[in-house]
């Protein structure tokens, strides 16, 4: 290994990246498949100090996190490389990936962090690889004494510190390195020495260094005696100062092989009429140099082979011509430094029509190795069928919890009437529907009605009274509800809880903070109700007295509330969630006070509003710094770090939304029914969330509203389709 003399190297995170594009005439449709490995590498070590040990490797690598963005902002989130798919589809256009590892902390001997950001273009057809390295991102920091300083000093302490962490170096941690993460517009660290000298006396210094990022800094620190005949000293401190630099070698992570179908997945049969000549082909991505690669099936001595497993790999260019020869293309295009690259394995025309001379079921085992000594495994399964259509899998998004559409394909041309076959698994008997097709494509399809929610279907296309060889399922959304939707349990005390007593929580409210002063802001109410015992009651109102206290408003949401920061909340909203509703339907009374806590956002003396709103996404879970909880949206309310939810189409993760406004109070002394539509921004995402929010006084974030406002709710319902 090649080696730099450098005093040290630091730990640092390679992330790889291939994408392999697909035309429009794959799978994708336009689409690419973006393949990502995140390894964080110790490739970097600090001399004479400790290395990281497997555990903090693993620890790295488990706790990293990987964004990528595209223009819209934040569309994936990975906590740990092992959340990360091995393939990502994306359009085509412009990303960006952040990484980062480690312990962002203001200062330590032992925690460091790294960072890494790389921005690249996925276009359709093309294959981009990315490397991304993340580099250490604090300011490292070390002591040398002087060889006198003991014979001076009977004890002695070298402070270095930034504007939020400060660490000692002494006698007892010599040779120490401190890890500092500078603030934000910090561009320096101030270091103090104080000591008490052999004669009892006190000795004091300090100064300020500039500082930057990913830079080290060795304070050397001489001791003069001359002209001290009391035992004093002059200290003078040098600053050495190191970029840091990695050394030329690396050791990488590398990703195991992986196989594609060219316009085909291979976890469906790839179907073949009788006689056909269409060729077909896959290919074989690697990292490493592909050593071993081989495809095994019973009937290839039948086509022609002389063995029932092919050697792929390696081969020369006469044995390659010789498979060619038989009908098996190889074409590789590998970096011949790197061996990263793809090897396209294609059974030709002449192959495939020895393959397909009479209906049958093939199954080709397929393997590949490569130089990190990675191994992968699949199975091709190929059809062939004399009926003119073939059953595919539905798009999950076109199942509903009542509805949804079957698909399939024509092999060939033919005059025969076209439909499907569908029943409930395990049921007797079929329904039948027509299958319309899909302009002058080979695509068919059929839209199912008042289907069960929550059920599995299968189903079959037929050519006349022939059914396709393939059939496939589907399950349909369950018609999922509000938990205590009616608000009949709660748990008394301070907070008042949202949920019966050995329940899970799923709705919470601002009692934990009102709570810190007195106060609920969220109770129970059998008074005004539309049925059962009780409603939620959402009663605005000033919490504390005087200067100690605060306007919060009545509110209820799904999810929980986090932490009280000083006077101001930290919320985590969404629950999980997978269905699709067409909308929220329910009951409120809703009495609407004159505004007397303002804001820039509504003025005093203004009509208070409420306001009840739902939404359904599909946002990555992120962590709340402060408890380590991760949920799918956090609210701050704090001024200076305000985080508010954004229910405009810049908030990319939303799929559906939809909103009520009540802008004065509601007609009359009892509840009114209101139904909220869900608007959907995507029919092609499934949600992973839901949210729902209502709040007695719509700018209650702001701590703005009136303390007459109050608003009542009962009876929450999702209404489906």
């Amino acid at each position: 290994m090649k080696m730099k003399y450098l005093q040290f190297i630091f730990a640092g995170i390679l992330c790889t990246l291939s994408w392999i594009g697909c035309t429009e005439t794959e799978q994708l449709g336009g689409e690419g498949t973006l393949r990502m490995k995140v390894s964080v590498d110790p490739y970097v070590k600090i001399v004479n100090t400790r290395s990281l040990s497997s555990e903090e490797q693993a620890n790295l690598e488990n706790n990293c996190e990987i964004r990528i963005y595209s223009g819209k902002g934040l569309i994936r989130y990975y906590k740990g490389v092992a959340q990360m798919p091995e393939e990502l589809q994306l359009t085509s256009g412009g990303y960006t990936v952040r990484v980062n590892a480690g312990d962002s902390v203001p200062a330590s001997f032992d925690k460091s962090y790294y960072k890494g950001e790389n921005s690249f273009e996925i276009t359709t057809g093309n294959i981009t690889n990315q490397e991304i390295k993340c580099k250490i991102a604090n300011v490292l920091a070390a002591v040398k004494f002087s060889d006198n300083v003991d014979e001076l000093f009977k004890s002695y302490t070298m402070t270095v510190s930034t504007k939020f962490g400060s660490l000692d170096f002494t006698q007892d941690n010599i040779g120490a390195i401190g890890y500092y993460m500078l603030s934000a517009g910090e561009t320096s660290f101030q270091w103090n020495f104080s000591g008490i000298l052999q004669n009892g006396k006190e000795f004091k210094k300090s100064d300020v260094v500039d500082a930057e990022s990913a830079t080290r800094y060795d304070l050397k620190l001489n001791f003069d005696t001359d002209g001290y005949e009391d035992g004093g000293a002059a200290l003078k401190v040098t600053v050495d100062v190191t970029p840091l630099e990695t050394i030329e070698d690396e050791i990488e992570f590398k990703q195991r092989p992986s196989f594609r179908g060219v316009g085909f997945d291979f976890s469906s049969p790839y179907i073949y009429a009788l006689n056909s000549t269409n060729e077909l082909a896959y290919k074989i991505a690697v990292t490493s140099a592909l050593t071993d690669a081989t495809l095994s099936c019973d009937k290839l001595m039948d086509w022609g082979f002389e063995s029932s497993t092919l050697q792929l790999a390696n081969m020369s260019e006469e044995d390659r011509l010789a498979l060619e020869e038989k009908g098996l293309r190889l074409t590789p295009a590998f970096n011949e430094e790197t061996g990263v690259g793809i090897l396209t394995v294609t059974f030709t025309s002449a192959l495939i029509q020895k393959m397909t001379t009479e209906e049958a079921f093939y199954t080709l085992a397929l393997t590949a190795t490569d130089a990190a000594d990675k191994t992968n495994s699949t199975t091709l399964s190929i059809i062939v069928s004399n009926v003119a259509v073939l059953t595919t899998d539905v798009h999950i998004t076109d199942v509903w919890t009542s509805r949804a559409v079957l698909r399939g394909e024509l092999i060939y041309e033919t005059t025969e009437h076209l439909s499907f076959n569908y029943r409930i698994k395990g049921a007797a008997n079929w329904e039948n529907v027509d299958a319309v097709r899909d302009g002058e494509t080979m695509n068919i399809s059929a839209e199912l009605a008042d289907l069960q929610p929550g059920t599995e279907y299968e189903y079959q296309a037929l050519s006349g009274v022939t059914p396709s060889a393939v059939i496939c399922s589907f399950s349909t959304e369950s018609a999922t509800q509000l938990p205590n939707g009616g608000f009949e349990r709660w748990t008394d005390g301070s907070p008042m809880l949202i949920y019966g007593s050995g329940e899970d929580m799923f709705w919470d409210s601002g009692n934990h903070g009102a709570s810190t002063l007195g106060g609920n802001v969220t109770t129970s109410d059998s008074s005004v109700r539309h049925s059962g015992t009780y409603s939620a009651k959402l009663k605005s109102q000033f919490i504390g007295i005087s200067i100690f206290g605060k306007f919060a408003a009545g509110n209820i949401f799904a999810g929980k509330y986090l932490k009280t920061d000083g006077t101001d909340g930290i919320l985590g909203w969404g629950r999980d969630f997978s269905s699709r509703p067409k909308a929220l339907h329910g009951y409120v009374r809703y009495i609407s006070g004159k505004v007397n806590y303002s804001s820039d956002q509504i003025a005093s003396g203004a009509q208070d509003q409420g306001i009840i709103y739902i939404a359904l996404g599909d946002w990555d879970k992120v962590e709340e710094t402060n408890t380590k909880e991760y949920w799918p949206v956090i609210i701050k309310t704090k001024s200076s770090e305000r985080q508010l939810f954004d229910p405009s189409e810049n908030n990319t993760g939303i799929i559906a939304y939809g909103e009520q406004v009540y802008y004065d109070s509601t007609e009359g002394s009892g509840m009114i029914e209101f139904t909220i539509d869900l608007d959907y921004r995507s029919l092609e995402r499934k949600p992973t969330s839901i949210v729902v929010v209502a709040s007695a006084s719509r700018y209650g974030d702001y701590f703005a509203g009136s303390t007459d406002s109050t608003m009542w709710l009962d009876d929450l319902e999702l209404i489906y389709e």
